[in-house]
């Protein structure tokens, strides 16, 4: 038997979707991630050397928000309005 973490039955699918919407929430760091980024110590702030833009960053995160949202509303989950799980 399949178990959420309040102690529901679940089934396998649902335990899938829990599972996709998880891994969906690492993307919202991909920043961090990314390979072509480092920390500035002098001004405490991440500092890309791969030359993205800060504007081209931006729009990376809209149509990273956009994908994530088209996949959890096919598996029956409310849409984000932000990646930041904080606003």
């Amino acid at each position: 038997m399949i178990k959420d973490y309040d102690g529901n039955k679940i089934t396998p699918n649902q335990y899938a979707k829990e599972l996709i919407v998880r891994m969906l929430d690492n993307l919202e760091t991909w920043e961090e991630a990314a390979i072509g980024s480092r920390y500035n110590w002098d001004t405490g702030e991440m500092e890309r050397t791969d030359g993205i833009t800060r504007a081209e960053v931006a729009k990376i995160n809209e149509m990273l928000l956009k994908r994530i949202n088209g996949v959890e509303k096919y598996l029956g989950y409310h849409p984000r309005r932000t990646l930041n799980p904080f606003e």
